[in-house]
């Protein structure tokens, strides 16, 4: 995760109980391919899930809008693409 917030893809990410919180730079995140982008997601995901047995993550632009992507007990939905 440091890395990509190094390279200004993550503004912060916030793990309360079993949910994180991604945000992202929009501009950054749509020039990102999709496997990259699912990569980040799972990241932030695999510390939920190695704590609480499973969890949730939402990758979002500033102040929660739009919505990216989720990732839900270890499957990863992107809002873009549908996939």
């Amino acid at each position: 995760m440091s890395i990509w917030h190094a390279q200004k893809m993550l503004s912060s990410v916030d793990y309360s109980g079993e949910t994180a919180t991604i945000v992202v730079s929009s501009r950054h995140w749509l020039k990102t391919r999709a496997d990259v982008q699912m990569q980040i997601a799972f990241a932030a995901y695999c510390r939920v899930a190695v704590k609480y047995g499973r969890g949730k993550v939402e990758v979002t632009g500033y102040n929660g809008h739009p919505l990216y992507g989720t990732v839900v007990d270890g499957r990863w939905h992107n809002r873009l693409t549908g996939g």
